[in-house]
């Protein structure tokens, strides 16, 4: 196969990622963020992310 072919191959299978990554992203986020105690325990876990990233750990 020649280099454009392949090129042409891999930027498909990029965009076909892409694709896929948005989609699931937006169907994820679509959903609600369910009871108040999940809610509760998304936030305690973001909170703790954050510290930890603020670390550099």
């Amino acid at each position: 196969m020649s280099l454009t072919v392949l090129t042409v191959i891999a930027t498909f299978c990029a965009l076909c990622g892409l694709f896929t990554a948005a989609y699931y992203a937006y169907t994820v986020l679509e959903h609600p963020v369910g009871t108040e105690k999940m809610a509760e325990i998304s936030r305690a876990i973001q909170e703790g992310c954050k510290c930890l990233s603020e670390q550099g750990i």
